[in-house]
Order: C-alpha cells, then sequence, then structure tokens
C-alpha cells in the first residue's frame, strides 16, 4: 500500500539568502516594535546620545526590515511564492502602514508645539508694551494665529481709515514701516513664533489692511 508524501522544501533553498532575509525582517520588526514600547521612552530621558539613540534605532531597523523583505521578495522568482512571498510582505508593508498611522499623530503633536513656541513668543513681545515705529505706526501687541504663528498689530498714530490713500501705502508706507520694524528687537522675536502677519489699524482702531511679514 502506497502512500502519499508531501516533498519538503531542499534545505539549499530554505537556507538560501532571501529565506533568511524574509526571517530577519521578521526579526527586526520585531525588536523594532518592543524597542518604541520599551525603550524608546526611557532612553529619551536622559538626553544626549541616549536620545539620540532612542529616536533613531527604531528607525534604522524597521528600514531594515524592509531591505531584507524586498530581498525576500527578490527570490520569488527563484524559490516560488512559499514563506518567501508573505514574510516579505510583511516585512515591506508594517513599516509603511506604520508612517502612515503616525502622521496624522505626529501632524498633532507638531500643532501644539508650535503652538506653545507662538504663545511664549507673543508673551515676550507683549512686554515691550506699546513701542513706535518710525513710519507713524505704534505697537499694539500681538496674539497667536492657532496652527500658523504670530499675529501682529500695528496702529497708525495720526490717521484715520478714510484719510489713507491705498495706492501710496502699498507702494511707499507699508514698504518703510516694514524695514523699520525690521530693526526693532521685536521683529526677529516674532519670526521665531512661526509665520508672522501684521494687521493695521487706523487711529481709532479700525482695521484696514493685513499682510504677511517675511523679515524684510
Amino acid at each position: 500500500m502506497s502512500t502519499d508524501t508531501v516533498p519538503s522544501e531542499p534545505s539549499s533553498q530554505v537556507s538560501s539568502v532571501n529565506h533568511k532575509a524574509a526571517n530577519l525582517g521578521l526579526i527586526l520588526l520585531l525588536v523594532a516594535w518592543l524597542f518604541s514600547f520599551f525603550a524608546t521612552r526611557p532612553l529619551s530621558s536622559f538626553g544626549g546620545v541616549a536620545r539620540q539613540i532612542g529616536a533613531y534605532a527604531p528607525v534604522v531597523l524597521y528600514v531594515g526590515a524592509m531591505a531584507s523583505g524586498a530581498v525576500a521578495l527578490i527570490g520569488i522568482k527563484r524559490f516560488g511564492r512559499k514563506v518567501l512571498l508573505w514574510k516579505g510582505l510583511v516585512a515591506c508593508l508594517v513599516p509603511i502602514l506604520l508612517v502612515l498611522l503616525a502622521i496624522p499623530a505626529f501632524t498633532k503633536v507638531k500643532k501644539i508645539s508650535d503652538d506653545k513656541r507662538s504663545a511664549a513668543v507673543v508673551v515676550e513681545i507683549n512686554r515691550f508694551g506699546h513701542p513706535l515705529v518710525r513710519g507713524g505706526a505704534q505697537l499694539d501687541g500681538a496674539e497667536v494665529i492657532p496652527g500658523e504663528g504670530v499675529r501682529i498689530h500695528l496702529s497708525m498714530i495720526t490717521w484715520l481709515r478714510s484719510e489713507i490713500d491705498m495706492k501710496n501705502w502699498k507702494n511707499s508706507v507699508e514698504p518703510t514701516i516694514r524695514q523699520n520694524f525690521a530693526q526693532t528687537p521685536v521683529a526677529k522675536l516674532a519670526q521665531s513664533g512661526g509665520r508672522v502677519v501684521f494687521v493695521y489699524h487706523d487711529m481709532r482702531g479700525e482695521e484696514f489692511d493685513r499682510r504677511d511679514y517675511d523679515g524684510k
């Protein structure tokens, strides 16, 4: 009575570079995951080199996993899909999926961080009080633009909105105020808070213009 047997993979295939790379890719994924959850935060508390290791080691491990997965997939043509396909895809796609999932969280954290920085800059700007800016303007304070930067309010101390020639304002007066503002200690401080927007008011406080400030 004969029995059918399932042929086993030749040892030369199992020990091929592609199969080893497939196994290595999964191992690197596991190590990167464990490192991220159990080592990154403790290392970051030490600062310096330890903090850099905690931040970059998982990235290196995930990149290594993707490279190993790619080597595994290259071997499919020679050794077939068995084992190599799923291991190679897992090693290649899991890091990409993790990056895609992390982007929204990273963006949110960055916005919160930027807003905190902008808020600190606004506090420092407002400590200057209401200094005059050559060109007939006065600094009226600053506020945070959520998710963007800093809004600086400037008042024209002698003009009403109805008295302002907007063509002359855009071509001559506003550029002069901008240049003079760049010479004040507030200018460099303001730019450290991200995007800077000038909001111009007349002597009664009525807004009549808004412009981005690029430091010039």
